[in-house]
C-alpha cells in the first residue's frame, strides 16, 4: 500500500502486556468497532518496526536461502 497519507494513531500492541499479547486482548476494541460500524483507513495504526515490509522481506529472504542452502 503506497499512500501519501500515513496513519498517526499509535499501535495498541505496542503498550500491551504479555498476557494481552498472548490472548489478543489488545485487538478487542478494534474488532468490536469493526463489527458495529465497519472499518476504514482512518482506523489504521502505525506499523510496529518489526512488522515493516523491509524487515519481514529480509527475514523471509534469509529463511528461503538457508532452506535452499544458497549463500
Amino acid at each position: 500500500m503506497d499512500s501519501s497519507k500515513k496513519p498517526h494513531k499509535s499501535n495498541p500492541r505496542q503498550g500491551a502486556n504479555l498476557l494481552s499479547q498472548l490472548l489478543f486482548i489488545w485487538s478487542v476494541p478494534l474488532l468490536f468497532k469493526g463489527s458495529r460500524k465497519g472499518l476504514n483507513t482512518k482506523d489504521l495504526t502505525v506499523c510496529l518496526d518489526k512488522d515493516e515490509s523491509k524487515v519481514l522481506g529480509d527475514r523471509l529472504e534469509r529463511c528461503v536461502f538457508s532452506y535452499l542452502n544458497i549463500n
